[in-house]
């Protein structure tokens, strides 16, 4: 489970990725977090609409696991298939990008003015010395610090946002570390790895 050695599971099939790592589309980074660990659902949910993906998996077999860490649960009835069909064709047929970073950075782009202006009226006697419209801008400034992980971050965390690893990388570390004193990594760790495998 490390750069130089990183195992993981689909099913029941193991594959050595370590040759992948540093020409994975996604980046290393989610690689890793998942690195010696089951990977069947994490795998099926970020690769939902193309075969090629696990055309490149099969590529690094390496064996089989007796045991796992998580229940296996049954095959796709082809509902799943279906669906992730009708939605790869959606965004075809209306040439919408899904990871398009453009309405994400526009909000951000008012969401941090924002923060930064009342963070400003708090801080400073600049704009006025009056404590009841510096409570109200305190409390702005909490709103907006939180907005930002609400899609930003959260959107960063499922490499959403943006085409590479350092688009979701840059502007999730400075949503979740900078701006709320938060940790990114623990997050993937608690959300991505913890959370969503059942709940999607």
């Amino acid at each position: 489970n490390t750069e130089k050695s990183a195992w993981v599971y689909v099913g029941t099939k193991v594959y050595d990725i370590t040759p992948w790592l540093e020409r994975h589309p996604g980046g290393k980074v989610v690689l890793l977090l998942a690195a010696g660990r089951d990977c069947t659902d994490l795998f099926d949910s970020y690769h939902p609409f193309s075969d090629k993906p696990r055309e490149v998996l099969e590529k690094y077999y390496i064996g089989e696991m007796s045991t796992t860490e998580f229940p296996q649960y049954k095959p796709d009835t082809g509902f799943y298939k279906e669906l992730r069909e009708k939605v790869g064709a959606h965004f075809r047929d209306t040439k919408t990008n899904p990871k398009d970073p453009l309405p994400g950075l526009l909000r951000l782009a008012f969401i941090i003015a924002v923060f930064c202006a009342s963070w400003y009226v708090v801080n400073t006697y600049a704009v006025t010395t009056s404590w009841w419209v510096k409570a109200v801008a305190a409390m702005v400034f909490g709103a907006f610090q939180a907005l930002p992980l609400l899609h930003t971050m959260h959107d960063c965390s499922h490499t959403s946002f943006g085409p590479t690893e350092s688009w979701w990388l840059f502007f999730g570390r400075l949503t979740m570390d900078w701006m709320a004193g938060a940790c990114l990594t623990s997050w993937h760790n608690q959300h991505i790895i913890g959370h969503h495998v059942y709940t999607n």
